[in-house]
């Protein structure tokens, strides 16, 4: 009679072993784990916080998620998708309006310089021929792009060198960067 009543101990120590361990089973890092009470429903996370207990009762479920989901579908109403190709560098900026980089008006003329995208200089007047091409000396120093201020002999480029033309136009000459 000893020995049933050891053996139904032991059979009844194992059993309750066996449902302790399975609600001692938590989640990985990369998921979440919670217990389920099974007669209410009721939810318990049981390892989202350092130190929280990682176990179920009796009585609860363990219940395991990812953390993170699969990655769904790319849409197509507005949503964006993959990023496409690096494209093409764009074009120096121009200043000034359709093919005009500058103008300049001198008050001893009656009229305007305006040097083009181009790089060619005319002259605007009033009087007539109303526009025409003129010479300043030599071909400009830098691309018009880089001039940011411009004054028939003289300009400033992009990276602030002021630079000169003398009136006996020998070549450009580079003062460097203004103070």
């Amino acid at each position: 009679m000893k020995n049933m009543k050891l053996s139904k101990n032991i059979l009844l120590a194992v059993g309750v072993l066996a449902v302790l361990t399975l609600g001692v089973v938590a989640a990985t890092d990369n998921e979440i784990s919670a217990c389920v009470t099974n007669d209410t429903g009721k939810l318990r996370m049981i390892n989202f916080l350092e130190g929280m207990t990682k176990q179920c009762a009796p009585t609860e479920t363990l219940l395991v998620w990812n953390k993170q989901g699969i990655q769904g579908p790319q849409g197509d109403k507005g949503d964006k998708g993959d990023t496409g190709d690096q494209g093409e560098p764009g074009l120096s900026a121009q200043h000034g309006a359709g093919n005009i980089a500058f103008i300049f008006s001198d008050l001893s003329m009656d009229g305007y310089y305006i040097l083009k995208t181009d790089g060619t200089v005319w002259i605007a007047s009033n009087n007539p021929p109303h526009t025409t091409q003129i010479q300043v000396g030599l071909a400009l120093p830098v691309p018009v792009g880089d001039i940011v201020a411009w004054q028939l002999r003289t300009l400033v480029d992009k990276d602030g060198n002021y630079w000169f033309l003398p009136n006996n136009p020998s070549v450009w000459q580079n003062f460097g960067p203004l103070p």
